[in-house]
């Protein structure tokens, strides 16, 4: 083999190594992907909360959760950490009904909540007073406190006469939101879509209610996932139907997350984790049905749910939950943690 020939093809054997080396760094998207390692990130939850600000009986008062969620942050860091509610945020306490909930908010907002859903009891006071309370949560940040984007994707406005749309009851209220959780090139996008009984209208005043609709909530849900799963990593539901189905037991067919799961699964269109509330239920472990995680932290602080989970590089979502439990007599801090 000549000298000529023997330089042809080692100059052939680099191009052809080089070649796709170039097209890969002209493609910094596909890089990333292919050099990045799985991404973990964690959700902390509550439900119920029922404006139990004060320590009082079993309930351990807001500083107490305060100093759990700081401690969770301070592990693993706050970019890291996403903070929800699943509903009935305000009414039950004295000092939150005496003000109807406006403390209970500011003490959401000084947390760092990231996104809650309506239960029923956040229209036991009307549509006047909770419009006040959603301009609140989502009101500018200021340096103490930081917005609360408040969720519902199954609650909406009649118009006309009286048929369902899918405009959002208020207009400050979304569907869904998405988040952005992680740190420099190492982030992953959350949805988090919102959902409430169909039984509210029947377990408040009817003013409160007056020109809503609340429509099927698998329905609701299955007409927001395509746009929401092409902005997203994961799929979180903040969910206020409860564990069970059956609701209170007044005639309407209502369902709760463990069949949602399996009706969202049925259609072809799961998601990663559901956040329950509204039965109060205290778990110790999440329930699996199909490629979804149900859960709920019990009530009134009392527990917070943690939801460690993983994005691995082919898309797959691991979930590992567990309940933490809150006493009376846990350290406590100034919820001032966000």
């Amino acid at each position: 083999m000549s000298n000529k020939i023997q330089k042809l093809i080692v100059l052939i054997s680099v191009l052809s190594i080089a070649i796709p080396i170039a097209a890969l760094a002209a493609d910094p998207i596909s890089f990333t992907i292919l050099a990045a390692d799985p991404i973990s990130f964690t959700i902390l939850h509550t439900n119920d909360f029922h404006g139990q600000l004060g320590a009082s009986g079993s309930n351990p008062g807001t500083a107490r959760v305060a100093q759990k969620i700081a401690d969770v942050r301070a592990a693993i860091g706050a970019g890291n950490v996403l903070l929800f509610d699943a509903g009935d945020i305000m009414r039950g306490g004295l000092l939150s009904n005496l003000q109807k909930g406006l403390p209970t908010i500011r003490y959401y907002r000084t947390i760092g909540y990231n996104a809650a859903t309506f239960g029923n009891h956040e229209f036991d006071w009307g549509q006047v007073v909770l419009a006040n309370r959603i301009a609140q949560a989502e009101a500018p940040p200021t340096a103490d406190e930081s917005p609360v984007q408040m969720i519902a994707a199954n609650i909406t406005k009649k118009h006309g006469g009286g048929n369902c749309t899918w405009e959002p009851f208020h207009p400050k209220v979304t569907p869904y939101e998405v988040f952005t959780v992680g740190t420099g090139p190492d982030t992953v996008r959350v949805g988090v879509i919102g959902v409430t009984t169909t039984e509210t209208p029947i377990l408040t005043i009817a003013s409160a209610t007056a020109g809503l609709c609340f429509k099927d909530p698998a329905d609701s849900i299955l007409h927001y996932y395509d746009a929401m799963k092409a902005q997203t990593d994961v799929i979180v539901v903040l969910s206020h139907l409860g564990y069970f189905d059956g609701g209170y037991g007044y005639g309407i067919p209502v369902y709760g997350d463990q069949t949602l799961a399996q009706k969202l699964n049925t259609a072809g269109k799961p998601v990663n984790l559901i956040i329950g509330g509204h039965s109060h239920i205290d778990l110790e472990s999440a329930t699996v049905i199909g490629a979804t995680r149900v859960v709920q932290a019990y009530c009134k602080g009392r527990n917070l749910g943690r939801a460690d989970i993983t994005v691995n590089l082919d898309g797959t979502v691991l979930v590992s939950w567990q309940s933490i439990s809150i006493s009376p007599s846990d350290p406590r801090t100034r919820p001032s943690t966000h």
